[in-house]
């Protein structure tokens, strides 16, 4: 059985509900956990985490030693992993809080993410995959979307990110075992991505 583990509480709680239909069409059977409340990452062959508020409830998530070490030590083991939005902020190194707390995450990655003034990158994009990854195949064109006002300051750079009005910029850590950036996918789409994670969750 391929399982793959959903974060979904009140930190992470923005999913597509197709993207839930095109995971469960390819084969996979969903596990919903809480970052938040749940001690440990249960046991699956894959994991999702996706958008939602960790910059709200950043000491709540902190303060999960446990869930925190579980998942940053499956993630660098090499469990299939898709992490959007908050769920790739919850895989930095820190979260600055608006009252200039920083409350570390998982560390899997090294950035720190922060407030700003507005809507970073706001809109509908195309990501312009390079090199072949878990989701993604080079030369595809992948839609996507981004909606947050925390940025980070290490957002990676392994894929190629496109507007409609020629503005373009680097984003993101792909690998045949990883997705993370703050573009939300949508699996729906003719890009077989749901059944591409379900594959390498075997």
């Amino acid at each position: 059985m391929c399982t793959i583990s959903v974060a979904y509480d009140e930190a992470f709680c923005f999913y597509y509900e197709d993207n839930f239909d095109a995971l469960k069409k390819a084969g996979a059977q969903l596990l919903f956990f809480s970052p938040m409340h749940d001690a440990m990452l249960p046991k699956c062959g894959g994991l999702y985490l996706g958008g939602g508020y960790p910059e709200l409830y950043a000491k709540e998530l902190f303060s999960n030693t446990s869930m925190r070490k579980s998942i940053r030590e499956a993630v660098e083991g090499g469990l299939p992993t898709v992490a959007e939005c908050g769920g790739f902020m919850y895989l930095s190194k820190s979260i600055r809080d608006e009252a200039g707390d920083v409350l570390g995450m998982t560390g899997v990655f090294s950035g720190e993410s922060y407030p700003t003034d507005r809507a970073r990158r706001f809109g509908y994009l195309s990501i312009c995959p390079e090199g072949d990854s878990m989701l993604f195949k080079k030369g595809e064109i992948i839609p996507a979307h981004e909606y947050h006002h925390w940025d980070c300051d290490a957002c990676g750079g392994d894929l190629l990110a496109k507007k409609a009005n020629g503005k373009s910029w680097r984003f993101g850590y792909v690998s045949d075992t990883l997705y993370a950036g703050f573009p939300h996918l949508h699996f729906g789409g003719e890009v077989p991505m749901a059944k591409r994670f379900v594959e390498a969750v075997g």
